[in-house]
């Protein structure tokens, strides 16, 4: 079993807008593991990617599938996620 300690870290819809945004990012991961800690990050949308979403969703119909704008909806994030993950 690792003994090491698992850090969460939260990074705001700020925290990733530009590139000295991402360094910073970057550097507090880094800081964490490399004193051996584990680390989650998570992340949030990007400023307005919601509302750009859901009038994507709203030109496509007026009364949209719940799991299909859910599944619209998760694609702010997991975009987030997959800019972190590249910096990294």
């Amino acid at each position: 079993m690792n003994d090491s300690q698992t850090i969460v870290l939260r990074f705001g819809d700020t925290a990733l807008l530009s590139p000295a945004d991402r360094s910073r990012a970057v550097e507090e991961v880094c800081a964490h593991t490399a004193r051996g800690e584990r680390v989650v990050a998570v992340v949030a949308p990007r400023i307005g990617s919601f509302d750009a979403l859901l009038g994507d969703a709203r030109g496509a119909t007026e009364d949209p599938d719940p799991r299909a704008l859910a599944s619209l909806l998760a694609t702010a994030a997991q975009r987030s996620a997959a800019i972190l993950s590249l910096a990294l």
